[in-house]
């Protein structure tokens, strides 16, 4: 009898992938997803142990299925976050930063004539006369 390799696992009698958080189904042990997660997985097990900063994993009560849960973005998803989407979230949230700052700047710039941006030393809020 051949063995499993040690990412597949029997959960509630059904084959479970432990690298991709899925069911083992001949579709998924074909997928994309599944074959860069095992090359990872050869290539540097440690690799795939570890999230991207704010996640946690967590497993679900009812189903023994892991979910991912961001306390900084405040969401949840049963997908396994990767380094790449960590990049993606912090470059659109560089970029959505930017585009405050601009409108900011856009708003400070279109005072009436005669009016200028003060901050209150201590409050830190800004008023304008």
């Amino acid at each position: 009898m051949e063995s499993n390799p040690p990412y597949l696992r029997m959960h509630r009698g059904s084959l479970h992938c432990g690298l991709c958080d899925r069911f083992a189904t001949e579709g998924h042990l074909k997928s994309q997803k599944h074959e860069r997660n095992v090359s990872l997985f050869v290539g540097d097990p440690s690799r795939l142990s570890t999230l991207p900063r704010g996640w946690e994993e967590h497993v679900d009560p009812n189903s023994g299925v892991k979910y991912y849960h961001c306390s900084t973005k405040q969401i949840t998803q049963w997908e396994k976050p990767t380094a790449a989407d960590a990049a993606l979230d912090e470059s659109s949230t560089a970029a959505a930063a930017a585009a405050a700052d601009a409108a900011a700047a856009a708003a400070v710039s279109t005072l009436p004539r005669g009016w200028k941006e003060h901050v209150d030393p201590k409050s830190g809020v800004k008023y304008y006369h």
